[in-house]
């Protein structure tokens, strides 16, 4: 594409780039990049993948910490500082 084709495909925005007046970027007007204008499926898929990404990173680690104290009993090779930060606090 020549520089001439890219100045003529540039887009105008309204404002004038200033603090005052800045620039206001859009979206074009039925422009397929725009997730507004995506299919259905493809919203949901991605949806989706959002909410399982950040079930697991959540939860793996949670059942992790859970078992804990299950597994230093089998296996007691973690540093004293740490063994003493997974007891529970004493009931008064």
């Amino acid at each position: 594409m020549s520089d001439a084709e890219k100045l003529s495909n540039a887009r105008t925005y309204i404002g004038s780039g200033t603090p005052e007046d800045p620039y206001v970027v859009d979206w074009d007007l039925d422009d397929p990049e725009d997730p507004y204008n995506w299919p259905n499926l493809q919203r949901w898929i991605i949806t989706a993948q959002v909410f399982t990404s950040s079930f697991v990173l959540f939860f793996i680690p949670l059942t992790l910490l859970s078992s804990w104290h299950l597994a230093h009993g089998q296996f007691p090779l973690a540093a004293p500082r740490i063994r003493e930060a997974s007891k529970p606090p004493c009931a008064t």
